[in-house]
């Protein structure tokens, strides 16, 4: 069974899970609406599977309340590699604006 967790970016800090969902649609909705909070600089959604290891997946990320990103990713790289990037990803999506 997967499910898909939300998370906010925020210029000093990510924060933890917001919420954890059943459905995609309803963790994309709620990422797009927390992207468009004060102080927010993304919101993104990630994908695990339960009861199994290694199967985090980045799905979306949104700034602004706009779908910026929709990244396949395998378990193969490390998680924290894979973070890494997805937050630089954020910082250069805001330096633009």
């Amino acid at each position: 069974m997967n499910v898909w967790t939300v998370h906010a970016t925020l210029a000093e800090e990510v924060r933890p899970t917001q919420a954890i969902y059943r459905d995609e649609k309803a963790a994309c909705n709620d990422a797009a609406a927390l992207s468009r909070d004060d102080g927010v600089l993304a919101a993104s959604v990630v994908r695990f599977t339960l009861d199994e290891l290694g199967t985090r997946a980045n799905v979306a990320i949104f700034v602004a309340g706009e779908r910026h990103c929709c990244v396949a990713t395998t378990a193969r790289r490390p998680v924290r590699d894979r973070a890494e990037r997805w937050d630089s990803f954020l910082i250069r999506e805001r330096i633009r604006r």
